[in-house]
């Protein structure tokens, strides 16, 4: 890919001031504030820079940080973003697009985050813009209810929309969750408390009812032994995922306690597949 045109502009959202960057093939827009200098040492340094692999992202990575360090994470989404194929920069065997996962919902307590994503879309667009309308309609839902739903029914609720949305589609859509609500030795919901054991078989039911494609975080991650129970039973057919907040996966991986896990790296060029 080439970078052809780095510019200011406004966006739609709040007119809030944009940094657009323009490669051969798309443009990308990032929401940040940037004085005249910096702005101009990022035209000169980035116009015209032609990016092939990770070795090419790694070059331009060191000229930004020279520039402003407290940019360069924005700037490098933003210059893989720009192309419709920028992910091949990260790694430039891949065959398949990488499965986009979109944000619908998120909440305190229970589940924190619901998503969805497919396996069987041919692009990102079409994704992003069904996930988004299912959003839309659970939110509208969802404000016109006088009750909080438990998590049963919210993904019930979801998997409602997602049929109605997939009437107008071409590709399957998949939910995937985010636990995360381990606290004081309990699992914490609107509804109850769970411990270990009620924990685990109030995920397994969740995901057989549901058909749950991701499930991050679903245990504390020291209790490799609930992981290894339910990756026992479901990974043929789901993501069971660790989010480790120290980084550390050696012991559950060895012990196949899981099949998929969430890297936490500093910046772009320190990924690797």
């Amino acid at each position: 890919m080439i970078i052809k045109e780095i510019k200011l502009g406004k966006g739609l959202l709040f007119k809030k001031e944009e940094l657009i960057i323009i490669s051969d093939s798309g443009k990308s827009g990032l929401k940040i504030k940037l004085d005249n200098l910096t702005f101009e040492s990022l035209k000169k340094t980035l116009e015209g820079k032609e990016l092939n692999n990770i070795q090419d992202l790694q070059k331009i990575s060191e000229q930004i940080i020279k520039i402003d360090p407290n940019l360069e994470k924005q700037i490098l989404l933003g210059i893989i973003n720009s192309s419709d194929t920028g992910w091949k920069l990260i790694n430039t065997n891949i065959k398949n697009i990488p499965r986009p996962m979109s944000l619908i919902y998120k909440k305190d307590k229970g589940i924190k985050e619901f998503y969805l994503t497919s396996l069987n879309a041919s692009n990102f667009d079409g994704v992003i813009a069904a996930s988004r309308d299912v959003a839309t309609l659970l939110e509208k839902k969802l404000s016109n209810l006088n009750k909080t739903l438990n998590d049963d029914e919210l993904l019930g609720l979801i998997k409602e929309f997602v049929d109605k949305i997939f009437e107008d589609i071409e590709f399957e859509l998949r939910i995937c969750v985010n636990f995360s609500n381990y606290s004081n030795n309990k699992y914490i919901y609107n509804d109850k408390e769970l411990d270990e054991k009620d924990q685990i078989d109030y995920v397994k039911n969740l995901i057989k009812i549901h058909d749950l494609f991701y499930i991050e975080n679903p245990f504390y991650e020291g209790n490799l032994d609930s992981y290894k129970k339910l990756s026992e039973n479901f990974r043929d057919k789901s993501l069971i995922c660790l989010n480790s907040k120290i980084n550390e996966y050696t012991e559950g991986v060895d012990k196949n306690c899981f099949n998929a896990v969430v890297l936490n790296y500093n910046n772009f060029t320190q990924f690797r597949y």
